[in-house]
């Protein structure tokens, strides 16, 4: 299995995001990293050999209306090469040494969460339920109307990037939950993380209030 990370990224922190991306590839990973002048400072314009070697950069525009079509292109990006693409942030890193590329579900026709927790250890959104109150924590064994996986933690199939795409959507609360419903109405499955599986720690300094059913 071929394994992929998309990033759209500002770019903002530069040695957080070199950071990231060196340890995706020496996990096995091939990475795409979308955005402005801000990502193409700090990793170049994409490398072929050297310390980034699997690595691919899209210069693009930046900015929250962008988003999607970051998403999107890093996707396309890696979509020839890639069995399975994990889409993720810019602030997220996977916890643990060896192994952890190798441990993620391989699952086809699906979106796949992946466990994620914050800086305390707290789930942060992994496997939720959006409501008109906001976007509530749900057990992993539950699945209603409007659940969704955050952005930070999915795990994209071939099926599932060639079903629905990221492309036109700008950043905004709700997104998520949004390309979720469209992919399960579009036949693709979405599936809840594995408990015992691998882990993602969210690096956000000032974590949100999370919220449970």
């Amino acid at each position: 299995m071929t394994v992929g990370v998309a990033i759209a990224s500002n770019g903002r922190c530069a040695p957080l995001l070199q950071h990231l991306v060196l340890d995706w590839l020496k996990r096995g990973a091939l990475v795409a990293v979308a955005g402005g002048d801000g990502v193409v400072k700090a990793l170049g314009e994409g490398a072929g050999s050297g310390i980034y070697y699997g690595l691919r950069v899209i210069h693009m525009p930046d900015g929250p209306k962008h988003q999607g079509d970051q998403i999107a292109a890093a996707f396309d990006a890696l979509n020839e090469s890639c069995d399975f693409v994990l889409r993720t942030d810019d602030d997220i890193m996977p916890l643990g040494l060896g192994g952890w590329v190798e441990s993620l579900p391989a699952n086809p026709g699906t979106i796949q969460a992946v466990r994620m927790i914050d800086l305390r250890g707290r789930r942060w959104f992994d496997w939720a339920r959006r409501t008109n109150a906001g976007a509530f924590l749900q057990d992993y064994t539950a699945h209603g109307p409007r659940t969704f996986i955050t952005g930070g933690c999915q795990l994209w199939s071939r099926e599932a990037r060639a079903a629905v795409s990221y492309r036109g959507r700008p950043y905004r609360t709700g997104a998520d939950a949004q390309i979720c419903e469209n992919a399960e109405a579009a036949g693709i499955q979405l599936l809840p993380p594995d408990p015992d599986g691998p882990v993602l720690v969210h690096l956000d300094r000032k974590p949100k209030h999370i919220n449970r059913i």
